[in-house]
């Protein structure tokens, strides 16, 4: 089981190293080197940390190195004890903000009784690099369209975006890209929002996120077997005023149109967060995911009201030729190379 984070004292010339656990009224200092004390020390962080009152926790048989807590159990009322549940989490105990999620398995095909569900976090709405935090539930029942209960995961605060998928007994899913996510292949997924653009939930220390997140596991996606990667991608430099204020957790949209009317439906809609521009220079970089080759405009805008829309007043603009909107070529197998001043829109 993977050590409690270390904590480090230096008083009058010694050092003193030992394992911190928090709870309501005390700091406790523990020998790192005790398998026995790690196993309590990482029960008890998870025990006072939110949702300790939902699930009965246990410990794992084994634990993955990449994350900082694994910790098993069951949940509360369960009599049957049918569903076995694991969290992998960035965070535990009172560091933790929980989020609510349900996942709903709206298929018609009878996958079985003994199905493993997946539901995972990401730091990025592209799905890429491994989840920074899951639960798996063994046992759930995907012989017609099903739900879970309401369930828990533990988060360190910050933003993320959630995926959940099924497989049977737990077997390991591959996962390909499309669209600049990452799916996972011949199995049934859902996402929290649009293909097009994953929603975001941000998670507060100590606390639930506002509205619970809902998965509908309806897409059975099948990686092509002959598809052909055009490699027709381009990179874009996104640069914002001086001394304009940027404020965290905003989605910046990137937008390809068949024409320059904001009004049409995309062909493409990437999103990233605001985090991603440099404080000194206000610089974001974006290199697309292989796009179908074409002319397009790009336009590129900072949702500050968080509400899908462009609006007057937000930072925006389209990539111009000649300070005019113009159509960019992506060509097969090329990256272009692209760069947009965003400025508060009139419309």
């Amino acid at each position: 089981m993977k050590l409690m984070p270390i904590l480090y004292l230096r008083l009058a010339g010694l050092a003193f190293v030992g394992t911190i656990f928090t709870s309501a009224c005390d700091l406790s200092l523990k020998d790192p080197n005790a398998e026995s004390e790690r196993d309590k020390v990482q029960l008890e962080t998870w025990s006072n940390g939110p949702g300790g009152s939902s699930y009965s926790f246990v410990k794992c048989s084994s634990s993955d190195s990449t994350m900082l807590t694994n910790i098993c159990g069951t949940k509360l009322g369960d009599t049957s004890r049918a569903a076995n549940y694991n969290w992998h989490s960035n965070c535990s105990g009172s560091s933790c903000g929980s989020v609510f999620v349900f996942a709903h398995y709206l298929l018609p095909e009878n996958l079985g009784a003994q199905q493993t569900m997946h539901i995972e976090a990401f730091d990025n709405p592209q799905f890429t690099n491994n989840p920074v935090a899951s639960l798996q539930i063994a046992g759930f029942d995907a012989t017609k369209p099903t739900s879970t209960a309401r369930e828990e995961i533990f988060l360190a605060p910050g933003e993320y975006y959630f995926r959940a998928y099924l497989t049977h007994e737990g077997a390991a899913a591959l996962p390909y890209s499309l669209q600049g996510m990452e799916l996972v292949s011949d199995t049934p997924v859902g996402f929290l929002g649009a293909l097009s653009g994953a929603q975001r939930v941000l998670v507060k220390e100590g606390s639930f996120a506002t509205d619970p997140v809902h998965i509908n596991i309806d897409q059975l996606f099948k990686k092509p077997q002959a598809a052909e990667d055009s490699l027709a991608k381009f990179r874009l430099a996104i640069t914002l005023p001086a001394l304009t204020k940027v404020e965290k957790y905003r989605d910046v949209h990137i937008l390809l149109l068949k024409e320059a009317d904001l009004e049409l439906n995309p062909s493409y809609n990437f999103v990233v967060s605001s985090n991603g521009f440099l404080p000194d220079t206000l610089i974001a970089d974006f290199v697309s995911p292989s796009l179908a080759p074409g002319a397009y405009y790009v336009f590129t805008y900072i949702d500050a009201n968080s509400n899908g829309f462009v609006d007057v007043g937000e930072f925006g603009s389209f990539t111009t030729v000649d300070g005019k909107p113009a159509a960019i070529q992506i060509d097969k197998e090329k990256t272009k190379t692209l760069a947009t001043t965003l400025a508060p829109l009139a419309l």
